[in-house]
C-alpha cells in the first residue's frame, strides 16, 4: 500500500524491500498498468488524484500513434522474468495492452516478431535484452517515451559479473527535459532537482571513487568457471564447459546465456569507472521517469532519500562499505534516483525471512546428506525444494534419488530453457515433488504449496539463505527450512546464524527418528552402488559409441583395441558388471517395496494442515530455548530436549482431546 501511494498518487521514485512472498511484484506492476491503462486505454478519471502525473493530451496521442516502449522490468533470472511477465499479463487480460518477456533460451527470431506488434512492457534479463537492443531493435530503442524503469532483485544485479549489460541498458534511458508539454508534477516541484539534476549526477562523485578497484569479469557466452564448489564438486551454477578466447569476456550464464560480447577491446569492465559505461542518451523525455527498485533486503544506504522525505533514519543499520555496496551507489546515480522525491519502503524484517517460517538443522557427515535427505522425503511426503551449490551435486543427488523412487526435477543455468520451464511447471502441478535446483531458483520464484525447503549445501552468503527460505512460507502460509550440515561447513553456519539472529546459538536440531535409519541407510547405500555402476557402463557404451561414430565419418577402419566390447576380457568384464547391476537392481526394487515407515505413522506435510503441525511444534519449542540451539547442544541435552518438546505436545494433544470429548457430550446431551 505504501509503493502504491508513493509511486501512484505522488508520482515518486520508490525503494522497496520486504520478506518474499509479500507481493513486491504487485507494488510495481499496479502503478505501473494504472498509469498505461490511463494513457493507453483513455481510462483516465480527472477527478482521480492519481491522474495528476498524466502527460498532456498532446504526448498522450503521440503514445498512442506510436505506441512505444512505456515500461521496463529487468530481473536477474529467465524464471523470474517469465514468472513477472505471467503476473502482468493476468491484470492486462481482456485489454489492448501487451507483456512480452526478452529472455535467453529462446530463438532471437521469435522475440523479435513478438517485438514487432510493439508491446508496452517489456520484462527482461540484461543480457538478452541488452544484445536485441544492440542489433538496432527499433522498439527497443526507441525509448523517449519510457515512463517506468525497474529493478527487481537489485542487490542479485549488482553482484559481481552481472551488471555490466545492466550499466549499458541504463546509459540508452532518456533524460527528462522540462517542457511545457509535461502537465504531471508542478514546475516548482520540479526544476533542476527532478529532471536537469540527474544529467549532473552521472559526474559527481567520479573522483571520490578513483581508485577504487573491483574486479569484474564480463562475458560472451554467458558462463562463468567457478572452481571448488563446497561438499558437491568444483562446478558452479554458471559453469560452462569450452575455453574462452584471449580478450573475450565472461557472463554468468544463470541470469541470461545468449549474450554477445559488451566490449571486447577491453579486459574489465569497472561500474565505478564512468569512463567505461555506454554514453548517456541524448534522447529527451517529455515527462519525469519513474524508477522503481525492489528486492528482499535494502542492501544500500538510503539515508539521504530518507532524510530528503523528512523520515526518522534508523541508528541501528550497520553501513556496508563493501564493492557491492558501492556498485548499489553507483546503480542509484545512473537510475537518476530523485533525491527529494524517492520513497523508501523497507517492510523487510531485517533480513526478510517469513515471520512464519520455521527454521531446523540436521548434523551429520558429509556422506550422509544422501541418507537424510531420503529420510525427509520419505518422512515427510510434499512439495520439497532442495538447493546445492554447483550444478555437480545436482548430477549426484538426482541419479541417487531416482534410484530410490523419488523422481526428483533438476534445475540449473546450463539446462536448455525448454527443459527448465517443463520441469518448473511439473512441479507446481504434482503435489508430491521433488526439486533440485542450484541458485538459480533462489530469487523471485512464486510456486504456491512449496511446504519444505532443504539446504543440501550451506549457501554462501546470508542473502543466499534468506532467498531459498523464502520459497517457502510465502503469503503468511506456513513452511519449514532445514539445513543439512556437515563439520566444513560449521565455521560458515555460525556465520550465518550470527548473520540471522546474533543472540541465537544455532538452529534448533530438527527431530529424527534414529529407529528407522538402519534402513534408510541400507537402501540409499544400495542406491549409490547402482548408480555408481551404471555410470561406469554408461561412459564406457558412449566412449566406444564416439570411436564408432568417428571411424564412421572419417570412412577408416576402426583398432579393436580402441573399442572394449571388441576385447574378450573386457566384454566378459562388462556383462559381469551388467548381470551384478541387475541383481542390485532386482534386489533395491524388492527394499522399497517394504515401508519404512510404519503406516499407522502421520506422514502429512509438516506445513499441512491442523494435524501436521507436529513437528512445527517441536521446532518451535526447541527455539524457544535459547541455550539449546543447533550444534552446540551435547547428544544427551538434544534427547532430554526433544523429550521435553514432545512431552509438552502430548500434554497439548490431552488437552485438545479432553476438550473434544467434552463437547461430544454436550452434542449428545442435546440430541
Amino acid at each position: 500500500v505504501e509503493c502504491l501511494d508513493a509511486a501512484i498518487v505522488k508520482g515518486n521514485d520508490v525503494m522497496g524491500a520486504a520478506e518474499t512472498g509479500s507481493g513486491k511484484t504487485l507494488a510495481f506492476g499496479i502503478p505501473m498498468l494504472n498509469w498505461i491503462f490511463n494513457v493507453v486505454l483513455g481510462s483516465a478519471n480527472t477527478s482521480c488524484e492519481g491522474t495528476l502525473h498524466l502527460p498532456s493530451e498532446n504526448v498522450i496521442q503521440d503514445i498512442r500513434t506510436k505506441r512505444p516502449l512505456l515500461g521496463l522490468v529487468i530481473c536477474p533470472t529467465r524464471e523470474l522474468a517469465m514468472q513477472v511477465k505471467d503476473h502482468l499479463s493476468s491484470l492486462t487480460k481482456g485489454t489492448k495492452v501487451k507483456v512480452v518477456a526478452i529472455v535467453g533460451g529462446i530463438a532471437p527470431e521469435k522475440q523479435e516478431r513478438q517485438l514487432g506488434y510493439k508491446p508496452e512492457v517489456v520484462v527482461a534479463t540484461p543480457g538478452r535484452f541488452w544484445e536485441l537492443m544492440r542489433t538496432s531493435n527499433a522498439h527497443l530503442n526507441a525509448l523517449e517515451y519510457l515512463k517506468f524503469m525497474v529493478v527487481d532483485e537489485a542487490d542479485r544485479l549488482v553482484e559481481k559479473n552481472h551488471y555490466a549489460e545492466l550499466f549499458h541498458i541504463l546509459g540508452r534511458l532518456p533524460q527528462y527535459e522540462e517542457s511545457s508539454e509535461y502537465s504531471g508534477v508542478e514546475a516548482s516541484q520540479t526544476g533542476d532537482d527532478m529532471g536537469v539534476q540527474d544529467e549532473e549526477k552521472d559526474g559527481e562523485g567520479d573522483d571520490e571513487m578513483e581508485g577504487v578497484d573491483v574486479e569484474v569479469v564480463d562475458g560472451s557466452d554467458g558462463a562463468v568457471r567457478e572452481t571448488g564448489g563446497e561438499g558437491g564438486g568444483g562446478e558452479s551454477d554458471a559453469d560452462y564447459t569450452e575455453p574462452l578466447n584471449e580478450g573475450e569476456f565472461e557472463v554468468q550464464e544463470e541470469w541470461d546465456g545468449e549474450v554477445e560480447d559488451i566490449d571486447t577491446t577491453e579486459a574489465d569492465f569497472d561500474p565505478l569507472d564512468p569512463s567505461n559505461w555506454e554514453n548517456q542518451s541524448v534522447t529527451k523525455c517529455p515527462y519525469v521517469r519513474q524508477n522503481l527498485v525492489f528486492s528482499a533486503t535494502l542492501t544500500v544506504d538510503t539515508s539521504k532519500f530518507m532524510r530528503a522525505a523528512g523520515m526518522v533514519v534508523p541508528t541501528n543499520k550497520k553501513k556496508k562499505d563493501d564493492k557491492e555496496h558501492t556498485v548499489m551507489v553507483k546503480l542509484q546515480e545512473r537510475l537518476g534516483l530523485r533525491e527529494a522525491h524517492t520513497s523508501v519502503v523497507d517492510l523487510s524484517r531485517g533480513l526478510g525471512l517469513a515471520s512464519a517460517l520455521s527454521e531446523g538443522c540436521i548434523t551429520c557427515l558429509e556422506d550422509e546428506k544422501d541418507v537424510y535427505l531420503f529420510y525427509f522425503l520419505q518422512r515427510f511426503p510434499g512439495r520439497t525444494l532442495v538447493f546445492v551449490n554447483s550444478i555437480d551435486c545436482i548430477r549426484h543427488v538426482t541419479p541417487i534419488l531416482s534410484q530410490l523412487g523419488c523422481k526428483p526435477l533438476g534445475l540449473h543455468a546450463n539446462m536448455q530453457q525448454r527443459q527448465r520451464l517443463k520441469n518448473l511447471e511439473r512441479f507446481r502441478t504434482l503435489d508430491r515433488s521433488v526439486l533440485v535446483a542450484t541458485d538459480v531458483a533462489a530469487r523471485g520464484l512464486d510456486i504456491k504449496g512449496v511446504q519444505h525447503v532443504i539446504h543440501y549445501q550451506l549457501p554462501r552468503t546470508v542473502e543466499l539463505y534468506v532467498h531459498r527460505s523464502g520459497r517457502t512460507a510465502r503469503a503468511d502460509a506456513g513452511g519449514v527450512s532445514v539445513v543439512l550440515l556437515s563439520p566444513n561447513e560449521i565455521a560458515k553456519y555460525k556465520k550465518l546464524c550470527k548473520s540471522i539472529d546474533d543472540k541465537k546459538g544455532g538452529f534448533s536440531e530438527f527431530p529424527v527418528d534414529s529407529m528407522y535409519m538402519p534402513a534408510i541407510k541400507a537402501r540409499v547405500s544400495l542406491a549409490r552402488r547402482v548408480d555408481k555402476i551404471q555410470h561406469r557402463l554408461n561412459k564406457k557404451k558412449g566412449d566406444d559409441d564416439f570411436f564408432e561414430k568417428a571411424a564412421r565419418e572419417m570412412d577408416i577402419i576402426l583398432d579393436d583395441s580402441l573399442v572394449s566390447t571388441t576385447d574378450d576380457t573386457q566384454s566378459r568384464k562388462i556383462r559381469r558388471e551388467r548381470a551384478e547391476l541387475d541383481s542390485m537392481k532386482a534386489e533395491l526394487s524388492a527394499l522399497l517395496q517394504v515401508p519404512i515407515l510404519p503406516q499407522s505413522m502421520n506422514t502429512k506435510y509438516l506445513t499441512g494442515g491442523e494435524k501436521s503441525g507436529d513437528i512445527v511444534d517441536q521446532l518451535t519449542l526447541l527455539k524457544a530455548d535459547a541455550n539449546s540451539g543447533g550444534i552446540l547442544m551435547s547428544n544427551n541435552e538434544k534427547e532430554d530436549s526433544l523429550s521435553s518438546a514432545v512431552a509438552a505436545i502430548s500434554d497439548k494433544r490431552r488437552v485438545k482431546g479432553a476438550a473434544a470429548n467434552n463437547s461430544r457430550r454436550k452434542r449428545q446431551r442435546k440430541s
